[in-house]
C-alpha cells in the first residue's frame, strides 16, 4: 500500500518546480491507484475479483448477502475469501488470549462504531442481584456471589477484582472459600447469585433474560422471539412452527393433554422468548432480514457455561472454526449469566447472540439446546452442541439438508452413533416394543453431536420442545397394541428423546458418521493430501458394524468433531487450517480409503445408506 499524503508532498513539490499542469499529479494518482488493482497479487487463499478486492477497503462488505449461498463453487469461493477478510483477526488474533491479555483489545473495541451506535437507555450506577446458578453449577461473576435461597445468604467477595470469581454451588467446604450450608435441607431451589454492577463492563455482557424483569422494562431490550410474534409470522416457516408451539402460548389449548409435571402456564411462554444481545445487535440487523426474519442458512448452539474456563473456550472453538472454515453466520442462544468479556462484533462478525431463560434441569437434559434450534429463526440450521467445532467442507450440509428434508420427508437429519446402541430401558422399550409386533426402529441410533434440519422439519422439533415442558404422553394409537404409552419426560435426555420420536414418526435416513472423535482427526491429519491411500492407518475404519442396517460398517466424513481437550482442538484447529492453505487436506471420506465426495465413495461401495451429504 502506498500514502496519499506522502504522494502529494512529493508530486506537489514536483509540480511547482517545474511548472507543470495539475493535471500531472491525478494522472500520477491514476495510474498507481490501476497498478495497485492489477499488479497487487492476492495472498494464498484469497479471491482474485473485485467483490474481494472492495473487501480490503470496507471489512464488513455485503456481509447480508452472505446468508444463503448458491452450491456455485466461484460463488461459494468468493463468498468465503469476503467472510474471511471481514475479520480484522483473521491472521492475528490467537483464541488462547487469557482473560487480562484482553483488557487492552476491549477498551480499544468498546468505542468502535458497531458499539456506540446503539440507542439502549443509560442506566444509573446500581447493585443488582442476578441469578448465577443452580445447585450443583458453577457459577462465575466479576463481583460478589452469594448462596442460598429468600433471606439466607453465605456472601463470597473476589480476591481479584479482574479475575472471575469461580465457585461450585454446592453444600461443602471449597479452597479458599467460606463454608456453603445447607440452609433447607431437600430444597433444590437453592442458588447461587451474583452482585453486578449496572455501569461496569460486566453490565454489558449480562445475559439481558438473566436481569430482574424491572431492569428489563427500563432497558426496553428487542426481542428477536416471543409467543406474539411466533403467532403473527405469516411467513412460510412462521406459519409452518406456529401450529405446534401455540401449545405453549395459549392456555386454552388442550389438543394434547397436558402433563402433570409441566411447566407453569405463567413460565411457558418465557421459555420460548429470545432477547437480542446488546453487544450484538448490529449483527443481528445485518444478517436477519428485518425484525422477526429468518436466516436462509446458518448454525445454531446453545451456551450456559461460566464466562471463563473449559466450557467458555470450548465454545469460542466452534463459533472460531465457522468463521474460519464456513461462510455463514453462527447464532448462539446464550442462557447463562453473561458471556466472555471480550466478545464483540469486531471479533466475531459472523456471530449473532441472542439471550434467553435456560430451562430447568427437571425438563429434561440438553432441553434448552432444542429450544434454541426453534426459536433461532433458522430456516435450514445445523445445530451443534458448545463442545464441537467444524471443518472445511461442512457448508455442503446445508444443500445436502435442503434436498434430503421435504414436505414429502419432514423430519430432521443426525449421524449415525458410532456404537450400535441398543437400550433395554423399560420406560420407552414397552412403547416401541411389543412380543407379537416387534420393535419400531426403522434406522440405528443417533448421535446428539449434530441436528440439521430444513423448514420442512420445524413443525416436528417444535412438537418435540412442546411436548417436553408441557409433561405430555405419547399415545398408541394401534388397536389392541401390546405396546404402552410413553410419558415423554421419561426419556431422560434430548439424544433418547429425539430418536424415540423419530423412530416412532417413521423416520429412516441419517447422517453417516460426519461427527468424530479427536483421536480420529489426529490419524486423520497424518494422512497425505490428494490421495485416496490410507496405508494401514485404522482411521479409515469404518465405525462400528450391525446385523441390521450397517452389516459393512459406516463410513466416517470429517466436517465436525467433539472437543475433550480445549488446547488439543486448538492444535488441531490450526493444524487443519494450515494444510487447508496448502491445499493439502486429506480426503473427507473414510471407508477403508479415502474419498473425495459421494460420487466417488459409491462406486466402490454402492450399498452404502447412510447419507454422506458431500
Amino acid at each position: 500500500m502506498f500514502h496519499w499524503k506522502s504522494l502529494w508532498r512529493i508530486c506537489g513539490r514536483h509540480c511547482q518546480l517545474s511548472k507543470a499542469p495539475l493535471f500531472l499529479f491525478f494522472a500520477t494518482v491514476g495510474s498507481l491507484w490501476c497498478h495497485h488493482i492489477i499488479f497487487d497479487v492476492p495472498k494464498t487463499g484469497e479471491a482474485t475479483d473485485s467483490t474481494a478486492f472492495w473487501s480490503t477497503s470496507f471489512p464488513i462488505f455485503n456481509l447480508t448477502n452472505l446468508s444463503w449461498v448458491s452450491e456455485s463453487q466461484s460463488q461459494k469461493a468468493t463468498a468465503f475469501a469476503v467472510s474471511r477478510r471481514s475479520w480484522p483477526f483473521a491472521e492475528e488474533w490467537n483464541p488462547r488470549i487469557q482473560f487480562q491479555e484482553l483488557i487492552e483489545m476491549v477498551n480499544e473495541t468498546e468505542t468502535d462504531e458497531d458499539e456506540t451506535n446503539e440507542t439502549t437507555p443509560m442506566l444509573q450506577s446500581l447493585l443488582l442481584w442476578v441469578f448465577c446458578a443452580g445447585q450443583y453449577r458453577e457459577c462465575a461473576c466479576y463481583g460478589k456471589i452469594r448462596w442460598g435461597m429468600d433471606q439466607n445468604w453465605v456472601y463470597i467477595s473476589p480476591a481479584i477484582p479482574s479475575v472471575a470469581l469461580r465457585i461450585q454451588c454446592q453444600i461443602g467446604k471449597q479452597p479458599g472459600l467460606p463454608e456453603l450450608v445447607d440452609m433447607k435441607p431437600g430444597d433444590p431451589s437453592k442458588h447461587c447469585e451474583c452482585q453486578v454492577n449496572s455501569s461496569s463492563r460486566f453490565f454489558k455482557s449480562i445475559n439481558l433474560a438473566a436481569l430482574p424483569k424491572s431492569v428489563r422494562e427500563y432497558l426496553q431490550p428487542e426481542e428477536a422471539s416471543n409467543c406474539q410474534k411466533l403467532s403473527e409470522d405469516k411467513s412460510t416457516c412462521g406459519r409452518l412452527l406456529w401450529p405446534s408451539l401455540q401449545g405453549l402460548c395459549d392456555p386454552n389449548w388442550t389438543e394434547v393433554a397436558l402433563g402433570t409435571k409441566a411447566l407453569s402456564a405463567k413460565k411457558m411462554p418465557g421459555s420460548i422468548k429470545s432477547f437480542i444481545a446488546t453487544k450484538f445487535a448490529k449483527n443481528y440487523r445485518r444478517f436477519y432480514p428485518g425484525a422477526g426474519g429468518w436466516l436462509r442458512r446458518a448454525f445454531v448452539s446453545y451456551f450456559a457455561g461460566p464466562l471463563e474456563g473449559s466450557d467458555s473456550e470450548a465454545m469460542e472453538i466452534l463459533i472460531d472454526s465457522v468463521h474460519r472454515f464456513s461462510v455463514y453466520p453462527i447464532v448462539v442462544l446464550h442462557g447463562g449469566i453473561a458471556t466472555p468479556l471480550h466478545w464483540n462484533t469486531k471479533i466475531f462478525p459472523r456471530l449473532i447472540l441472542l439471550s434467553m431463560a435456560e430451562l430447568p434441569d427437571f425438563v429434561g437434559f440438553r432441553a434448552s439446546l432444542l429450544a434454541a434450534a426453534v426459536i433461532s429463526h433458522v430456516e435450514t440450521g445445523i445445530l451443534l452442541t458448545q463442545n464441537s467445532w467444524v471443518f472445511p467442507g461442512i457448508d455442503h450440509f446445508f444443500g445436502a439438508t435442503e434436498r434430503e428434508v421435504t414436505e414429502a420427508y419432514p423430519y430432521p437429519l443426525m449421524p449415525v452413533h458410532h456404537f450400535n446402541k441398543v437400550k433395554h430401558d423399560e420406560s420407552y422399550r414397552k412403547h416401541l416394543c411389543s412380543p407379537r409386533q416387534g420393535c419400531i426402529a426403522p434406522m440405528r441410533w443417533n448421535h446428539l453431536g449434530v441436528l440439521c434440519w430444513a423448514r420442512s422439519a420445524l413443525p416436528f422439533l417444535a412438537a418435540v420442545l412442546r411436548s417436553l415442558l408441557r409433561d405430555e404422553t405419547y399415545e398408541v394409537n394401534a388397536v389392541r397394541s401390546q405396546r404402552v404409552p410413553l410419558r415423554v419426560r421419561r426419556t431422560a435426555d434430548l439424544e433418547t428423546l429425539m430418536n424415540v420420536a423419530l423412530w416412532k414418526a417413521g423416520a429412516y435416513k441419517q447422517w453417516c458418521k460426519m461427527h468424530v472423535s479427536e483421536a480420529d482427526v489426529e490419524r486423520w491429519l497424518e494422512l497425505p493430501g490428494n490421495s485416496s491411500d490410507c496405508g494401514n492407518r485404522s482411521v479409515c475404519n469404518p465405525a462400528t458394524n450391525d446385523t441390521i442396517f450397517y452389516p459393512w460398517g459406516v463410513p466416517k466424513v470429517v466436517v465436525s468433531s467433539a472437543t475433550s481437550k480445549v488446547p488439543r482442538a486448538r492444535a488441531f484447529l490450526s493444524a487443519v487450517e494450515e494444510r487447508y492453505r496448502r491445499g493439502d487436506l486429506p480426503n473427507p471420506i473414510l471407508f477403508q480409503k479415502t474419498y473425495r465426495n459421494e460420487t466417488e465413495a459409491k462406486k466402490d461401495w454402492p450399498q452404502i445408506n447412510c447419507l454422506l451429504g458431500l
